[in-house]
């Protein structure tokens, strides 16, 4: 991966139960760790934004759903790939459809990262990477 490269990494977060979006912010900071480890510059809207959202002491200040998602396209934008990361609730993610269609449109290649090939910190990425998402199971 050249050093400029930067790679946007979708992953859901949004849920009625703040217990869940805080599993997914931790679940996706790890990722963003492990990959930020290896040498990869990712960008996740999850690992920033929630940080901030947990700072901000009155929530109605807090910015609007539709603010996070255009912040995210601007992000997209300016990144070279991205990598939706197949936490659970993957598929069913309002937010990482969008995300995908707007870099699809874009030309940015579109890759599926499975967090669960990759159990240690030095382990590579290549295993975990494809540019197809899985089957569904039924």
């Amino acid at each position: 991966m050249e050093a400029n490269n930067l790679i946007y990494l979708a992953s859901p977060y949004s849920h009625k139960s703040l217990t869940i979006r805080r599993q997914r912010a931790r679940a996706i900071t790890h990722v963003a760790a492990v990959l930020h480890v290896q040498g990869y510059h990712v960008f996740s809207p999850i690992v920033h934004g929630h940080a901030i959202w947990e700072e901000i002491p009155l929530k109605r200040l807090a910015p609007s759903y539709q603010r996070y998602i255009d912040w995210g396209l601007d992000m997209i934008e300016r990144s070279n790939q991205l990598w939706v990361v197949m936490l659970e609730g993957w598929r069913v993610s309002t937010g990482i459809q969008v995300e995908v269609g707007h870099a699809r449109r874009l030309d940015i290649p579109v890759l599926y990262f499975d967090p669960t090939k990759v159990l240690r910190w030095e382990e590579g990425v290549a295993n975990a990477i494809t540019d197809q998402p899985p089957k569904e199971q039924v």
